[in-house]
């Protein structure tokens, strides 16, 4: 099948073509040839050196049309190929310039997304939490805000004196902040529970992960910090509580 469109698509054909044509020509030539003769027209001219010369002529003018078609035919198809590739490279262009903006779009709503967390927890936490332990307390919400698989370094944080303190309260802010994140993104009941039995192990002494997944929620109106649902309309927003 291959050598047969090769064949028609090659030189080959296109010599067969020409012969033929060229073979068509001389019958013409020489049919006209003996009709000028035989009407008196250039009865002194040989009758061969007619059909030669009407052959000659008739050919020059069939190379032409077919030299002027080949032309225009090739000057259009670069043409089009040319609007044809332009037009890709404007789609591809679009495409790219498309793709930037929703890169900065969802760059710029992680980056109003911490900012909103980080307000949060410096506001639903300073009541309890000594100023001098603040920092490093946000930085390892920081830290698993930015990666869900992140472990935290925990240990006996400083609350404020007469605060009683108990794990239902860093249920709740941890709920508070995953369900931000996306529970479905990385940031399930199991991945909450994991990060506050380490990030409070004082707090948590003696409860199991499973029971801290399985209660994140439970007495969501209670304790210093408490469940905070978002709003349908900005899924990043916080209502705060004061205790």
């Amino acid at each position: 099948m291959n050598k047969k469109k090769n064949f028609w698509q090659g030189t080959a054909f296109k010599t067969a073509l020409i012969g033929a044509v060229s073979a068509l020509v001389l019958v013409v030539s020489y049919l006209k040839g003996i009709q000028l003769h035989a009407e008196g027209q250039f009865t002194l001219i040989p009758l061969w050196l007619i059909v030669l010369a009407t052959f000659l002529l008739l050919e020059l003018l069939l190379f032409a049309i077919l030299y002027c078609g080949a032309m225009l035919i090739d000057h259009f198809g670069k043409k089009n190929h040319a609007k044809g590739t332009a037009e890709t490279e404007t789609s591809a262009e679009a495409f790219r310039a498309s793709e930037a903006r929703s890169q900065e779009a969802e760059e710029a709503f992680i980056q109003r997304r911490k900012e909103a967390m980080k307000e949060y927890v410096h506001r639903a936490v300073a009541p309890i939490l000594e100023e001098e332990d603040m920092q490093d307390f946000w930085n390892e919400y920081e830290a698993w805000i930015d990666d869900s698989t992140y472990k935290p370094t925990g240990r006996r944080w400083k609350w404020k004196q007469g605060k009683d303190v108990k794990h239902l309260d860093m249920r709740h802010l941890t709920w508070n902040l995953a369900k931000r994140m996306g529970m479905d993104n990385g940031y399930n009941t199991v991945v909450c529970g994991a990060f506050i039995k380490e990030m409070f192990p004082d707090l948590c002494s003696g409860v199991e992960v499973t029971t801290l997944s399985q209660c994140l929620k439970a007495d969501g109106n209670k304790g210093y910090v408490v469940i905070d649902n978002p709003d349908p309309g900005d899924s990043i927003a916080f209502h705060y509580h004061e205790p």
